[in-house]
């Protein structure tokens, strides 16, 4: 839904992408980490003119519409407070008696590394979106839902990389080689104790308990996840307009009738002769 939602702003279908946008939100409200983003891209593409988020509100229609059904609003907001959701506030640095949040702190070096580009278009703004949610578990304690959220974004991005596809085919391949591998063998889920395989109603134990091998994997995932955001950035960042125009050639002309006055006199003086 965020991705589709992404398309209909790129297109400029803003109704649209509003509506999605906040169906998104309804089912997993940590896509409101999106909505940043969504308006700096809007104000950017549209040399900041008010209309061209005029639309954004209609994100609280579908979440409203969702909220109609409980009886009252203590029981609505406890359907958001998932124990998920806490995962954000557990990877923090401690400063005396104070909490320094690792992933707010990220996220919003990152969106004002984002507005203060001029122009942003569609392959810079679909790279921010997957660096954003890359961010979520590059800083929180893994969960394989949250990294199913960039992958759209990651595919987008390694289709643009025209260059070298088979770096970026060989990278999305190892990353969905090293999530399987993690979140079927090794991952401990915080909350709960689920198995990884059920067929037929039966748990299948594949789970290997083994502390450093675990460390290892989920590393090894991480390594690649940071890859995959220096190969957006400098596909979809550096390489933008913005930055291409630096590397440009260039014509330079000059015009003027200098050149027919020189004539003319040295053919008056000819003449003179």
């Amino acid at each position: 839904l965020l991705f589709l939602a992404s398309y209909y702003l790129i297109k400029n279908q803003n109704m649209k992408s509003s509506l999605v946008l906040g169906l998104s939100m309804a089912v997993k409200i940590h896509t409101i980490a999106a909505v940043p983003l969504f308006i700096i891209f809007s104000l950017k593409k549209n040399q900041y003119k008010l209309d061209a988020i005029k639309t954004i509100p209609l994100i609280f229609v579908p979440i409203t519409l969702s909220l109609l059904p409980f009886n009252s609003l203590d029981s609505a907001i406890r359907v958001f407070q998932i124990h998920e959701q806490s995962l954000l506030f557990k990877s923090f640095f401690q400063i005396m008696d104070l909490n320094l949040y690792l992933f707010p702190l990220t996220y919003f070096i990152f969106l004002g590394l984002f507005f203060s580009y001029k122009k942003i278009n569609s392959e810079l703004f679909m790279g921010a979106m997957a660096i954003t949610f890359i961010g979520f578990v590059l800083v929180v304690y893994p969960n394989p839902g949250w990294f199913i959220w960039s992958f759209p974004f990651l595919i987008y991005g390694f289709i643009k990389n025209n260059q070298k596809k088979e770096m970026a085919f060989a990278l999305y391949s190892s990353i969905s080689l090293a999530y399987l591998l993690f979140f079927i063998l090794f991952y401990k889920h915080p909350f709960n104790s689920l198995p990884s395989i059920l067929f037929l109603g039966q748990e299948i134990n594949i789970h290997i308990e083994d502390e450093i091998l675990r460390n290892l994997s989920f590393t090894f995932l991480l390594s690649l996840m940071v890859l995959s955001i220096y190969v957006i950035y400098r596909n979809a960042i550096k390489n933008s307009l913005i930055h291409k125009r630096q590397f440009e050639s260039f014509l330079i002309g000059i015009a003027g009738d200098s050149g027919c006055l020189l004539y003319t006199s040295d053919a008056a003086d000819e003449e003179d002769s």
